[in-house]
Parts: structure tokens; C-alpha cells; sequence
């Protein structure tokens, strides 16, 4: 799977290793932007006995990501190779942390360039779209504004349980997950529960022959898993379902895959233990994961 990392880091020593990091696992970092007006921005995470895992949050270099047209040119030219069948794949484009945003320029935000993306689809209906995934990180009180217009241009929305909740101010997967279905995701919301697992509730006009027209559907967590730490779970969840949908697999199915990956990383220390090759996550599914 070809990967592209599209962000700004600072060109303090973090933002040297996280550039070295990406690197070595054969991601590329042309869509890097290196800021030496900026620190690189840094989150640790306190691992309480219990599993909370409050956090310190230090803003720094994504906060000013600037995306000129120019720079979202390349990144959908790429896609695109993928889209038309020039190479093999789907084109996904996994959007995280735009909340962060709030630096950057209006005419440089992640929002106007997607807008501009699918405008362009619109006008050239013979080129396959490019799937689009999102998910949270640190919400703030405008979040709803911006989810509002956001969400149309959106695929498949994958925030947490908490998130969820708290944005809409409305309990349980169900009620919360359709509140964003009715904001406009295209395809689907799926919220991730943590140890209930993740529901899938998909636009009932937008479902497959090989659906039921379910409102939700209930995936579990994996079964026999010795948990060392969730740190990471949930963005392992994204990657699990994103790579899926790049190998043309069914949501339901991509789902499953998110949930192998969000296993296999509760097994070790860290956000990316026990992930090391799509064929030992599928094992790995099949093993511990109900049909």
C-alpha cells in the first residue's frame, strides 16, 4: 500500500524523528511541510493503571499547515492514477485532526480543498472519486460548524463513542451515529465504542445489495486478546478499515479489518504494537474475530 503523509512538523529533533520514523516504514514525506518558526507538536500520554490516558497536548507546526492549491494538486494527481485504474488500488484520503486548523489561512484549510475536490468529480463524472475518511482528534466548541461542512464531502465519519456523544449531545452509538448521518456523511459513520466494539450505521440509500438495510450494525472486539495497552487503538481501527477499502473490500468487512488492526495494537506498548503486515492482521482476524 502506497502511503503519503500530508502535515507540518517542526525542524526541532521531533520533527526529525518523525520524519526518519515515516521514512523507514516507506511512507512518503513529499507532502511534509518543515516549519522552523514552529516546534513540532507533541502529545504525551499518561497510561493510568485503570486504562484512562489523559493527555498533554503542546500545539506547535500542524496548527499552521498551509495547503496551496498547488500542493493539493500533486496529492490528487496521485490519487487519481489510483482512482482511474492507472494503478492498482483505491484512492482514499484519510483526513485526521482538522480541528487543529485553526492557524492556517481560510484559503488553505484541508475543508476548502476537499470542496473544491469534489466540485471537481461533480464536473467530470467520468473520473472514479476518491473515497474519504475522517476521524477526530482533539474536538473543540466550534467542531459542529465545521462537521456541518464538512461531513457532505465525507465518506465514511469514525469518531469515538465519547466524541460522538459529546458533539452531539445525544447517548449511545445509535442516536449519536445518526445525528452525523443526518449532517450528510455519504456513506457511513462508524463509531468506535472501545470495549463494546464499533457500530456501523450506514445511509440506508447508500446501502449494498448484500445489506440487510439495517440501521446498525454491531461489530465486537476481538475474543482471547491479552490487553496491554489501548493507546492507539482507535487510529489503528482508521488504518485497519481505510487499508480495506483500499483492496476494494465491502464496508462490513473493512470494519472487521479495523477491528483485527485495534486488536493487535492493544497486545504490545505503544500505537502501532502488533501491526507488521496485512496478512498476519488477517490471521489474526479469523483466529480471534466471529463470523
Amino acid at each position: 500500500m502506497n502511503v503519503q503523509m500530508l502535515g507540518a512538523i517542526g525542524t526541532d529533533p521531533k520533527g526529525v524523528f518523525i520524519e526518519q520514523i515515516m521514512s523507514h516504514a516507506n511512507i512518503s514525506t513529499n507532502g511534509l511541510q518543515r516549519l522552523s518558526s514552529h516546534r513540532t507538536s507533541c502529545t504525551v500520554i499518561n497510561v493510568r493503571p485503570n486504562g484512562d490516558r489523559p493527555c498533554l497536548h503542546a500545539l506547535g507546526a500542524s496548527d499552521h499547515l498551509e495547503l496551496s492549491k498547488a500542493d493539493m494538486d500533486g496529492i490528487v494527481e496521485d490519487m487519481n492514477e489510483y482512482a482511474n485504474g492507472i494503478k492498482e488500488g483505491m484512492a482514499v484520503l484519510h483526513i485526521g485532526g482538522t480541528e487543529l486548523q485553526q492557524g492556517c489561512p481560510q484559503e488553505q484549510t484541508v475543508l476548502l480543498h476537499l470542496r473544491r475536490i469534489r466540485q471537481e468529480e461533480h464536473d467530470n463524472a467520468a473520473r472514479s472519486p476518491i473515497i474519504v475518511t475522517m476521524d477526530l482528534i482533539a474536538p473543540h466548541s466550534g467542531m459542529l460548524d465545521l462537521l456541518t461542512e464538512m461531513l457532505p464531502m465525507v465518506d465514511y465519519f469514525m469518531p469515538s463513542i465519547e466524541e460522538a456523544e459529546g458533539i452531539s449531545n445525544l447517548s449511545g452509538p445509535q442516536l449519536s451515529g445518526s445525528f452525523f448521518l443526518n449532517l450528510g456523511v455519504r456513506n457511513a459513520v462508524i463509531v468506535k465504542s472501545g470495549s463494546l466494539g464499533s457500530h456501523y450505521l450506514p445511509q440506508l440509500s447508500n446501502a449494498s445489495a448484500s445489506q440487510t438495510k439495517e440501521t446498525m450494525y454491531h461489530i465486537p472486539i476481538c475474543s482471547d486478546v491479552t490487553v496491554v495497552d489501548t493507546t492507539g487503538a482507535g487510529d489503528a481501527y482508521c488504518a485497519g478499515f481505510v487499508t480495506a477499502k483500499s483492496r476494494g473490500l465491502d464496508d462490513l468487512m473493512a470494519c472487521r479489518v479495523g477491528t483485527a488492526t485495534a486488536g493487535l495494537c492493544c497486545t504490545g506498548l505503544g500505537s502501532d504494537a502488533g501491526n507488521t503486515s496485512w496478512e498476519s492482521t488477517v490471521k489474526f482476524m479469523e483466529e480471534h474475530l466471529s463470523s
